[in-house]
């Protein structure tokens, strides 16, 4: 069996990462449970793979990160991968080193500290599904808080247009969007007329689950299927440039069912973040201990990756973004009506994460 592992240097490269498309989904523990919960996946993308593992701990707090186990992806009988654990409780499997292939059936194995080990199930990568076109349009989206009460904002709505293979009825989709933007500082801010440009990125919807199976919805060709939506307020997130890379998951009938039946929960809750999903089977299981609950999935998919570029422009007629030198920047001029936001002069004090610029900017 050939292994291939990477020491504390690439930690290096990981921190100065740009956009990842793996997404962690929470749980939070029912009264009295502590379970293992495992996040994350795998796919032919060239960017990093990533694990997430933590333990439930009490009922309304959020897991502790399962530190120091040895965490392997695995090619059937013929290759191993080691990931390594650059933050608490997140292991990665960097881009460059790994690339899952089309065809190819691989699972992964977890060995706790105490040495208790888990397997997934193994999942075969399927050919990718590629889309044709993003749409998008502004309408007030309808939002179920916590406490049962619905109110409604201003939104990008997000829509994927893409057809299915032929004479395939058993196509599982999954999409996960992510955000990001730029803004840029005012020159008036420094005696050097000095701007700065800051790249910020994060999940948009991660409380919900956009999912879709051909054989149960009966549609060979999606048109203005919507997989997502982001509040235009704040609207400096607008106000310059601003992408949405969709990332469309082609996903094993195992995967679906387990995201249907999580999706089902949250609807009756209002948000994943609420579900109770330790009656949803895992693909994760222990190895001396079967009947043992874990939560969470393992994800080993194809993705294709299509991306929208808005600029400021692109919302005429459609919303009333504010002018960034007139309304959210005029007090570096005097402006008497209009209120200090320090971005202006500082674009790392905005609250979304910081990131390299990426290359496809």
């Amino acid at each position: 069996m050939m292994t291939r592992i990477w020491g504390t240097l690439l930690i290096i490269i990981l921190l100065g990462a740009s956009m990842r498309c793996i997404q962690e989904i929470p749980f939070v523990a029912s009264e009295g449970e502590e379970l293992m919960v495992v996040n994350g996946g795998i796919s032919n993308l060239d960017e990093d793979h990533i694990v997430y593992l933590s333990r439930t701990v009490k009922y309304g707090i959020p897991p502790v990160p399962l530190t120091n186990s040895l965490v392997t992806l695995h090619e059937s009988t013929t290759s191993s991968w080691q990931f390594i654990e650059p933050f608490p409780g997140k292991y990665v499997l960097p881009s460059g080193f790994f690339k899952a292939t089309v065809g190819s059936v691989y699972y992964l194995k977890i060995v706790l500290q105490n040495g208790d080990e888990y397997r997934s199930a193994p999942e075969m990568i399927l050919p990718a599904v590629q889309p044709d076109s993003i749409s998008w349009a502004v309408n007030r989206e309808a939002i179920k808080s916590k406490d049962g009460y619905t109110t409604s904002i201003d939104a990008v709505q997000l829509f994927i247009n893409t057809p299915m293979p032929e004479n395939q009825k058993d196509t599982y989709l999954r999409w996960v969007t992510q955000s990001a933007y730029q803004f840029t500082t005012m020159p008036d801010c420094n005696p050097f007329r000095t701007v700065y440009t800051c790249h910020y990125s994060r999940f948009i919807n991660p409380g919900n689950l956009y999912i879709y199976n051909n054989q149960e919805i009966g549609e060979n060709n999606l048109r203005n299927y919507k997989i997502g939506y982001e509040a235009v307020e704040p609207d400096y997130r607008f106000m310059e440039i601003h992408y949405y890379s969709v990332y469309q998951y082609r996903i094993s009938d195992k995967a679906y069912d387990y995201y249907r039946k999580l999706d089902l929960v949250a609807n009756q809750n209002g948000s994943i973040f609420d579900a109770i999903p330790a009656s949803i089977q895992s693909n994760v299981y222990n190895v001396r201990n079967e009947s043992e609950k874990v939560l969470g999935y393992f994800q080993a998919a194809s993705a294709a990756v299509i991306r929208l570029r808005l600029v400021s422009s692109n919302f005429t007629g459609k919303y009333g973004l504010l002018s960034k030198e007139q309304n959210l920047c005029g007090w570096l001029r005097g402006a008497i009506d209009s209120k200090y936001f320090a971005g202006c002069c500082n674009c790392a004090v905005l609250p979304d994460p910081v990131i390299t610029k990426p290359d496809w900017w």
